[in-house]
């Protein structure tokens, strides 16, 4: 059923940033230092997406916890 699962990928994808990249709580009662670090917190993701293309087959559909976890 498509409209049970609009947004899925896109929901799944918030969950991992905020789970595995540490952007679930900000660090810093001011607003620019926790804007810098969910930015450090997104590249990070974004930099981990890239790398899963690179990664064996294995790992294609990972978490990045599992990934850490297995290399």
């Amino acid at each position: 059923d498509p409209v049970n699962q609009r947004g899925e990928d896109s929901e799944n994808r918030i969950k991992e940033l905020k789970n595995d990249f540490g952007a679930r709580q900000m660090p810093c009662a001011d607003f620019n230092a926790n804007a810098l670090y969910f930015d450090i917190c997104s590249l990070s993701y974004n930099l981990f997406a890239l790398m899963r293309q690179i990664l064996p087959l294995e790992f294609a559909n990972k978490r990045a916890k599992y990934v850490r976890n297995r290399l």
